[in-house]
C-alpha cells in the first residue's frame, strides 16, 4: 500500500470525525454579551458582534449622507438629519447595532395631504402592510449588526419625508419608530 494514501485517508477520517462531533454537540455557550441570541445556534464572539469600523473610504461615503438612521438594542431607532435635502436625491445610512431580529426594514415615505406624524404614531405596532395614505418612496431591508449606505430619489412635490423603522418578528413586521417630517426642497 501507498503510505501517502494511508496518511491522507487517516487525516480525512479525523477531520470528518471532528466535524461530526461538532455538529452532534448540543452544548452551546451563552452569548458573550447581554444581547439574546437570535437563533438556537451558538452565539457569535464579542468581536463578531462589534460594529464594523469605518475605513477612510467608508467615512467619506458616510459623510455624504443626508440622514443617518440608527437602530440600537431594545427596539430603539433614531434618525439624525445631518444635511438638509437640496434636491430630489437622498443619501442615507442605516446603522444597525442590534442582533435581536433577522431583518430590519427602513421605509422612507410621504403621506397624503392632511396626514402627519401623529397618524403614523397611531398605527398598530404590528403590521403586514402600510395604509393607503402612506406612499413608500424608498425601502431598505438590512441585516443585524450592519452598516448600509443607500441613495434614492423621491418626488418633492409630494411633500415632506417620514421615516419608519420596522423589525421582522414572526410572520409580521413590528414598528419600532416613526420620524418626520424631513423637509424637502420646493420644486
Amino acid at each position: 500500500m501507498n503510505p501517502k494514501w494511508i496518511l491522507k485517508s487517516w487525516i480525512a477520517i479525523l477531520l470528518a470525525a471532528l466535524v461530526l462531533a461538532g455538529c452532534a454537540s448540543t452544548k452551546t455557550d451563552p452569548c458573550p454579551t447581554s444581547a439574546p441570541c437570535p437563533t438556537a445556534q451558538a452565539c457569535p464572539t464579542a468581536a463578531a458582534q462589534a460594529a464594523t469600523k469605518m475605513s477612510a473610504w467608508r467615512q467619506t461615503i458616510s459623510s455624504l449622507s443626508n440622514i443617518v438612521i440608527t437602530i440600537d438594542p431594545g427596539d430603539k431607532c433614531s434618525v439624525t438629519v445631518s444635511k438638509p435635502l437640496t434636491s430630489d436625491i437622498i443619501f442615507y445610512e442605516i446603522v444597525v447595532n442590534d442582533q435581536a431580529y433577522p431583518n430590519y426594514l427602513i421605509g422612507i415615505q410621504t403621506l397624503d395631504p392632511g396626514k402627519t406624524l401623529d397618524d403614523l404614531e397611531a398605527l398598530p405596532k404590528k403590521t403586514t402592510a402600510e395604509p393607503a395614505w402612506v406612499s413608500v418612496d424608498l425601502e431598505s431591508d438590512v441585516g443585524p449588526m450592519s452598516r448600509t449606505w443607500a441613495k434614492g430619489s423621491f418626488d418633492p412635490a409630494k411633500g415632506p419625508l417620514y421615516v419608519t423603522c420596522l423589525v421582522e418578528e414572526s410572520n409580521s413586521l413590528k414598528i419600532i419608530g416613526n420620524f418626520g417630517p424631513i423637509e424637502v426642497p420646493a420644486k
